[in-house]
């Protein structure tokens, strides 16, 4: 098995020394137990409540490069921001560390057919930043996400008092492959998989 990632929550407008600390103990904790972490990556509060200017984004993409923080992901455009945070997006996901989204559909039932409509303008225009139309796997639209996801772009912290968190990932395929090979029956193999999923949690 191996990590695929580990994605810390985080208001990135506080003290960061902590976070720093964490990301250095996890690479050290992970690497002395034999795992092979692929990314660290950092999802904040969504951005438009509280980048201020270009400045600010260029210091903490600085910030993540020194602590060892692979990938940023700046959090939802809400149906409630304004919609000139979208017209931000294509110059801010010019780095291709950066990830964010923009909401058409929030979490209690909203949606937003203009804003669908200038979302999937952002979408096409995206897709011809670069010749490979690669530039899209860095932004998307969102419907009914929650907090807390560990998957990029989708990822953001709720800033509504919440603590700094973390999400796992792992590349496990090889526990279910060990599992169902040296197994007799099915309900042994799934008992062995649980067992194997336990053990390497633990």
């Amino acid at each position: 098995m191996e990590i695929r990632s580990i994605t810390f929550f985080t208001d990135p407008t506080g003290p960061l020394d902590k976070l720093a600390t964490a990301v250095a103990d996890a690479r050290t904790t992970l690497s002395a137990a034999g795992y092979r972490l692929q990314t660290v990556r950092l999802a904040t509060t969504p951005f438009p409540s509280w980048l201020r200017d270009s400045a600010q984004l260029a210091e903490l993409v600085m910030w993540c490069g020194e602590v060892g923080i692979d990938y940023l992901a700046l959090g939802p455009v809400r149906l409630d921001a304004d919609p000139a945070y979208l017209d931000q997006l294509p110059d801010i996901l010019a780095n291709e560390m950066i990830f964010a989204s923009a909401e058409i559909a929030d979490r209690i039932g909203r949606i937003d057919i203009g804003r669908t409509m200038q979302v999937a303008a952002l979408v096409r225009e995206l897709a011809e930043l670069r010749p490979d139309g690669f530039a899209n796997l860095f932004f998307t639209a969102t419907a009914n996400c929650p907090a807390g996801s560990p998957f990029f772009p989708v990822s953001y912290h709720d800033g509504s008092g919440q603590q700094a968190r973390f999400a796992i990932a792992t590349e496990a395929a090889d526990l279910a492959v060990s599992a169902f090979r040296i197994a007799g029956s099915l309900a042994e193999a799934r008992s062995k998989l649980i067992r194997a999923i336990e053990g390497e949690a633990a």
